[in-house]
């Protein structure tokens, strides 16, 4: 057995999947995209580590589900070309491949890079739209107004408020603890796009952030378990049982707001 099987061999028995597989929605709604090459999506997410990549390789996939080196070749081929995953090779200083990277080039991981929660000041946010003190024209800007929250609510961009909330009310936490969970707000923002169900206010934010307060007692590992599981099954909320609703919307007045 020569040094590259061993190396190949010593980073594999370190690969320890991750609890879930998130397949975002634009992936498992992809009829030109095989099941299975979905079910590996899945995979590679549960190894994805906290820089975002997986270096799994095609031997150990093809281990894992039964099936021959050549069927994860051309699966990873169709999730690439696809444009899911993006594959990267590191080499050595005399050239030769040391190991392989795999990006998921979906996952909100790329739109929403690692955050330095800990030293990066916060911002504050506030309701309503853009006011023109200049002008006092009642009937302009009454139109104007209206305008600009339909502007405003199709535009309406959550994460900076997730990230707010996450800096004021998670201080105590590890910041990758604090990332795993903005990156988790992300993903099920994501889902919920896809969807058609977006975010649009600051009432539903509110309304997601106390639920999850409320469901998991403030444990940050619990409320990325449960972000996780509605954004795999497709849920507009999160729930705490087993026997949830498949499309249950968020109820945006039921919790004190931010």
């Amino acid at each position: 057995m020569d040094d590259n099987t061993n190396q190949v061999e010593s980073q594999e028995a370190e690969v320890k999947p991750g609890y879930y597989a998130v397949i975002p929605a634009q992936v498992r709604y992809d009829e030109a995209l095989p099941d299975k090459a979905k079910l590996l999506y899945g995979e590679i997410s549960a190894l994805t580590n906290a820089e975002g990549f997986c270096f799994a390789s095609n031997d150990y996939f093809a281990r894992l589900y039964g099936c021959t080196i050549g069927t994860v070749a051309r699966q990873l081929g169709e999730l690439e070309k696809a444009g899911y995953i993006v594959r990267e090779l590191e080499k050595d200083n005399t050239g030769q491949v040391v190991r392989r990277k795999i990006r998921l080039s979906v996952s909100t991981s790329d739109a929403h890079p690692h955050i330095n929660f800990d030293n990066t000041p916060y911002q504050f946010y506030r309701e309503g739209g853009i006011k023109n003190d200049k002008d006092n024209n009642t009937s302009n800007n009454t139109t104007k107004k209206e305008k600009e929250n339909k502007k405003e609510k199709e535009s309406f961009q959550p994460m900076p408020l997730f990230e707010d909330w996450i800096r004021r009310n998670f201080t105590d936490r590890p910041s990758e603890m604090k990332n795993r969970l903005y990156l988790a707000l992300a993903r099920f923002v994501e889902n919920r796009v896809t969807l058609k169900k977006p975010m649009k206010s600051k009432a539903a934010v509110t309304a997601l952030c106390n639920r999850l307060v409320k469901l998991t007692y403030a444990d940050t590992e619990r409320m990325i378990e449960l972000l996780d599981t509605a954004t795999v099954n497709g849920w507009q909320s999160v729930y705490a049982g087993k026997d949830a609703p498949m499309n249950a919307a968020v109820d945006e007045g039921e919790y004190i707001c931010l």
